[in-house]
Formats: structure tokens, sequence, C-alpha cells
């Protein structure tokens, strides 16, 4: 299939017709030479899209359907493209997320992205805080309120350049292997997920609010982080599992590595993919951050793979 456009290049003549029409008020027709033709192949063959393969879909009470196919994300059939930003709610005065979501709405932004970060809600061993800046459920009725849609990223660990990625500082007294499937620290993450459903309850999709995604961990088997305060010299410890210890980096990087437990990798996401779908955390969409040959939930969830927008 072939189709043909001509391109007008000859100046001077086009210089004369403007000419003809100021005097006279009308266009004397001129013959112009010196015509282009481009020619555009468009393939014959229609790129195969195919659904009902991914568990990534959902309903809200006015009938509307969230779903992901092999090529795009769609919204009752309709293809769309989500523009996400990130908004830690955690970092920023309460009082002002209002204004922040409507001026990151105003620049375009559907869906608004945040951390739950661990050590921020409970500091002290059984302890939660979910006050002030730290009132998540607030942060999401806003969203709401202001008609975007938000994704929340549970952790438990989330980098995020804090502190032990986020990991509380007394979770490293207890004799657990974090980021793995040690049964121990599963049961301190799930009261963590447990903490997190109360604040999400009813604002769910399914509910018809603005909650459409969850993200499990982050970066898992790729990155890791520099555990509280450190010294020269002192061996590090990376908030990683022991057998990933070799392979994980402080920060994003490039991954030319094997990773060696990739099998254990994979049980452990989604293990906490069920814990969160055990604790009410049901979204039509669950992300997992895939750059790096990071551990990812095969047909389970989106591998976000976007770059950052500071570097050149």
């Amino acid at each position: 299939m072939y189709i043909n456009y001509i391109i007008q290049e000859d100046e001077e003549a086009l210089t004369k017709i403007n000419l003809l029409f100021a005097i006279y008020g009308t266009i004397i027709p001129l013959p112009i030479q010196a015509q282009t033709i481009y020619e555009l192949t468009i393939p014959e063959k229609e790129k195969e899209i195919f659904t009902g393969h991914l568990k990534l879909y959902g309903n809200n009470p006015a009938g509307e359907e969230i779903a992901v196919n092999s090529y795009y994300m769609s919204v009752n059939d309709k293809p769309v493209i989500p523009i996400m930003g990130e908004f830690h709610y955690s970092r920023y005065p309460h009082r002002q997320w209002e204004e922040q979501i409507r001026k990151m709405k105003a620049g375009g932004i559907t869906v608004v992205v945040t951390y739950v970060f661990w050590n921020i809600h409970e500091e002290e061993e059984g302890v939660f805080n979910w006050t002030g800046d730290r009132d998540l459920r607030h942060f999401i009725e806003l969203c709401r309120k202001n008609h975007v849609q938000a994704l929340v990223r549970i952790g438990p660990f989330c980098h995020g350049e804090i502190r032990n990625g986020g990991f509380p500082d007394w979770l490293f007294a207890k004799p657990i292997e974090v980021r793995s499937n040690d049964a121990n620290y599963l049961n301190y993450v799930e009261r963590l997920y447990r903490e997190i459903e109360k604040q999400l309850e009813g604002l769910y999709y399914k509910d018809g609010g603005p909650v459409i995604g969850i993200q499990i961990e982050n970066e898992h088997q790729h990155s890791a982080a520099p555990w509280a305060i450190t010294y020269p010299g002192a061996p590090k410890d990376h908030t990683s599992a022991t057998y990933d210890a070799s392979i994980t980096m402080v920060g994003v990087s490039v991954q030319d590595q094997t990773i060696s437990r990739a099998n254990l990798g994979d049980l452990y996401m989604r293990t906490l993919k069920q814990m969160a779908i055990d604790a009410g955390m049901i979204t039509p969409l669950y992300t997992a951050a895939g750059w790096g040959n990071a551990a990812v939930i095969g047909n389970e969830a989106i591998p976000v793979t976007a770059a950052y927008t500071y570097p050149f």
C-alpha cells in the first residue's frame, strides 16, 4: 500500500501568486513545477494484539474496566497512556499536599505514585503512626477529591534514597533474612501490609476510589541500600538477602552479572503479591521495577522499566 504526498517547492511562483492576489483581488492560476513526490510504505500485516494471558484487570462500581493486553493498557477497551508522576507524601508538609496534587494534574499527570516508607510509620516496633505528614489515607483522599488516580508502592523495601531503603532500624536486630522468604521476616511484612490496607480500605478502584495499582517491593535482586551509618572500611550491609549480596547494587546501575538465585527472587515476589491480596489490597494493576534483571512477577505485574529524568 502506498500513500503519495506532493510538496510544492517553487517559492518564486508562490510569491507571484501572492502579488497578483494583492493587485487584482483574485488568483490567476500559474503552473507550478518542481513537485517532489514522497512515498511511505505501510506494512500490510497488522500487529497482533492478544488478551487473556495477564492477570491485570479490574472493574469499578460505575462499570468501567481497566485491563492490560500484550501491547497497551485500556479503559473500557479503549487504549490509554497513563502519565505517572512521583510524589512522596511523607516527605512534604501535609497542609500543602492538595496544592501539589493540583499542580501535578495541571501539568498532565493522571496517576500519582507514592512510597509507603516502613521506617517512617513504624519507628518503634509495633507502634504505627499514620498522622500528620504520615497520613496516607488523607493523601489518597485528596487524590480522589481532585480526580487523579493513585499507585501505591508498599515495599517492604522501597529504596527511594531513604535510610535502610525504608527498613526500620529495629528490624536489623532480629534474627531474620530480609528480602527473602524467611518466615519470621515475612511475619513483620504481613503486619505492615495489614496496616497499609487499613489506610487504603474503601479507596481502591473496585470501591470507586483512585487506587488503581500496587507496586510490590522495589528493584529486588538488582538494587539495595547501605544500612544506617557506615564508616570507611566498614563491612557493607546492602539490605539484601545473604544469597543476593554479591549481585545487588547500591543504587540503580547496569547489571552485568547472572542472577544465580532468580528462582528465589521470583518466589519472594509472588509471595509478597499474595500477601498483599490476602491483606485486602486488590487492584487492577500490580507493578514491579524491572530494570537491571530485577525480579518481577511473570504475567501478574507490569515490569516497570522507566528512566530517571535528571541525567543527561
